[in-house]
């Protein structure tokens, strides 16, 4: 298992260290907004697609790995509007997009960096051989 995740549009790609606590959330497919109109009757609505899962992960990320980051994330996929292909530490490969407009960053000292990273991947999350 590689201990890396790595993002790529294109020509573009980068490697960063990979998530540094073992269990990270994995929210279900669908979400739904609800409500009442003023009349009282409630009503529902699906927002994505059902093959669409959030993910999130904590990374601690060198300089030079934040700013690929930043680069990637601003530049390339420009936040959520595009896809790109996500290599997870198992290898496995998904379509994803950023679920957030911005990166939420935090510097932990000289160099090193603490992001909270998440994404939009298409289809189950697989975690290591066996898991689904």
């Amino acid at each position: 298992m590689a201990s890396v995740i790595v993002l790529k549009k294109d020509s573009v790609e980068i490697e960063i260290a990979g998530p540094v606590y073992r269990d990270q959330p994995v929210a279900g497919p669908t979400r739904w907004v609800t409500g009442l109109t003023s009349d009282g009757t409630r009503y529902a609505y699906q927002l994505n697609s059902s093959d669409w899962r959030t993910w999130r992960m904590n990374l601690e990320l060198t300089e030079e790995e934040f700013e690929d980051l930043e680069h990637f994330f601003y530049n390339v996929a420009q936040g959520p509007t595009h896809t790109f292909t996500f290599t997870s530490t198992s290898e496995k490969q998904y379509t994803a997009r950023f679920a957030e407009p911005n990166l939420d960053a935090s510097r932990l000292g000289p160099k090193q960096w603490f992001v909270t990273l998440t994404i939009e991947v298409s289809g189950p999350v697989v975690e290591s051989e066996g898991s689904e």
